[in-house]
């Protein structure tokens, strides 16, 4: 397992259009210097191809309803028409369609089956590896190197090259990944600040801290309404999610205690094993049911959505969630009870006290091109210049101008209509955003001193949020976001990555069944319908409905990396 321990520096891709861009330029001692205009470089990653190229693709629909300017589609829009017009090329679809239940993977394995795939397309890593096996994909690894703008480097260096190493076969780059954001991994722990003030607490540290703090919130009316109406500590169906944070499930108190279910990790002697049936997975199930048993869980917890309703309503006090939790649920309890003061913390710690948290994969998206293809080179810039678009950087700022005032005009956002549905932010861009907002707060930074427009926003949130505290709800999500969530997180985490990401052939086939009892033993065993120790019999039959081969491919798979 690759593992980085101290103070990771996290990031997002965040949930609203305002949230993306750009934050490496706001710290000029941590970013290369930008290319010059006019120099060779800018124009090797930027400039037309000397004669038209047509590149043809497949197009995932993000929001079918958009509406464009009459004439305007999905295939002829202002955002084409200056990718197209820059870089002296022709975008066609081969086809278009919604995701609805994996439609675009299913037609991508269908073209790759087939032997019949688009000029370049995005893949996911099971996609990538079965285009490698079959000699199907061209190697990057020149274009790459010749072609990708210093953004597009200073962003895939800022994973200390692990992102473009996921796309390696054989010392080969065969794809353009992305970079998973480090800060969507971690789950913190958000306590109700005003609840542990009224009832003397301090913040937990550990799990057993937040069993005694949840039996307190349950015990003794910190809502202060006389009535015993206050729940312990939220959860989620699934028990553990294994990728990037969402909100209540239990992740964390699993990594606190050596357990990465859903990873691939080795055990003491070495060996690949599958997280979900080690001694510690057990043993956090076991904890886990106890404190259903004592309703230290709430009782209902299985059956809610996302369990956002009983955060809005008051009813809890502590729950598990992303640092983007003050953008939901929070506001929604501020709407209820405006007193409601939500912090973040860095809790459970492990016996050694670091925070030790599971991370998603350095990239899950790729693009590659067919083999064959003439000109490769057109699609590295293509990602260099829609991604400089993306983050406000783009030098050509009269077509920039239009290109937003069409988005405000129609109600669209930009990047829903690129070729490639991959937007790139640096691996630290929330831990760099989240520093220079502290600095705002502290009143060493004005307003010019922000680079980009989302970054003026930003201030402006923050200093709104300041004066008047939950006033704006918009204002109070962008600055608890950062100043509670990006700030703990900036204070270290222990970082964990699984061995294996991708899928091997029995995988294809056993995957889904396998997934489905561990999810289904879990939830059994933390509600109490079945005993800590049918864990013994999951383990057992989970290996034979095809665990036991799949353990044997993922071992091969890890030897080949």
């Amino acid at each position: 397992m690759r593992k980085k321990t101290g103070v990771l520096l996290l990031a997002a891709v965040l949930l609203t259009a305002g949230c993306r861009g750009s934050a490496g330029e706001e710290n000029p001692e941590s970013a290369a210097p930008p290319q010059q205009a006019g120099s060779s470089g800018e124009e090797t990653a930027y400039g037309r191809l000397p004669q038209q190229v047509t590149l043809k693709i497949p197009y995932k629909i993000v929001k079918e309803s958009t509406k464009l300017a009459d004439g305007d589609s999905y295939e002829d829009n202002p955002i084409y028409r200056y990718l197209e017009e820059s870089l002296n090329m022709k975008i066609s679809h081969v086809w278009e369609s919604r995701d609805t239940e994996g439609a675009v993977t299913q037609k991508i394995n269908l073209a790759i089956a087939s032997n019949d795939i688009p000029d370049a397309m995005m893949v996911n890593p099971n996609q990538l590896r079965v285009l490698v096996e079959k000699g199907m994909i061209e190697d990057l690894t020149d274009v790459y190197d010749r072609y990708a703008s210093d953004l597009i480097k200073n962003i895939h260096d800022s994973t200390q090259g692990a992102s473009l190493e996921s796309a390696r076969f054989g010392g080969r780059l065969m794809a353009l990944p992305n970079v998973s954001i480090e800060a969507d991994s971690p789950y913190l722990l958000w306590v109700r600040q005003d609840w542990l003030a009224k009832l003397g607490l301090a913040p937990p540290k550990t799990a057993d801290d937040i069993a005694r703090i949840a039996r307190a919130f349950i015990e003794r009316d910190p809502d202060g309404n006389g009535r015993a109406d206050t729940l312990g500590l939220s959860g989620d169906k699934y028990i553990v999610l294994g990728q990037k944070a969402g909100l209540h499930a239990f992740d964390s108190v699993f990594s606190a205690n050596g357990a990465f279910p859903k990873a691939w990790v080795r055990d003491k002697d070495g060996n690949v094993v599958y997280g979900s049936l080690t001694p510690q997975t057990k043993e956090v199930l076991a904890k886990l049911a106890g404190w259903y048993k004592e309703g230290i869980i709430e009782k209902d917890f299985p059956l809610r959505g996302d369990g956002g309703e009983v955060v809005a309503a008051n009813r809890v006090g502590i729950h598990f969630g992303a640092w983007w939790s003050p953008w939901y649920p929070h506001p929604d309890s501020i709407k209820n009870d405006p007193k409601a003061e939500w912090i973040a913390v860095r809790a459970p710690l492990d016996a050694d006290g670091r925070f030790t948290v599971r991370m998603a994969p350095v990239a899950d998206q790729f693009i590659v091109v067919r083999k064959g293809y003439k000109h490769p080179e057109a699609v590295m810039k293509l990602l260099n210049t829609f991604t400089r678009l993306e983050r406000g950087e783009d030098p050509n700022t009269e077509q920039a101008a239009a290109i937003k005032e069409y988005e405000s005009r129609y109600q669209i956002d930009k990047h829903d209509f690129y070729p490639f549905n991959m937007i790139l932010d640096y691996a630290d861009a929330v831990g760099r955003k989240t520093e220079l907002l502290e600095r705002v707060a502290a009143g060493e930074l004005k307003k010019e001193d922000m680079k980009t427009d989302e970054m003026r926003q930003n201030y402006d949130a923050v200093l709104s949020d300041l004066t008047h505290p939950k006033k704006d709800l918009t204002a109070y999500s962008v600055s608890r976001a950062y100043l509670q969530g990006g700030r703990v997180l900036n204070e270290g985490v222990n970082g964990e990555y699984s061995l294996f990401t991708g899928q091997t052939p029995t995988m294809e086939s056993r995957w889904a069944a396998l997934d489905k009892l561990e999810n289904d033993t879990f939830l059994r065993i933390v509600t109490g319908e079945a005993p800590v120790d049918s864990f013994d019999s999951f383990v057992k039959k989970w290996k034979e409905l095809g665990g036991e081969q799949i353990t044997r491919e993922v071992t091969e798979a890890v030897k080949l990396k």
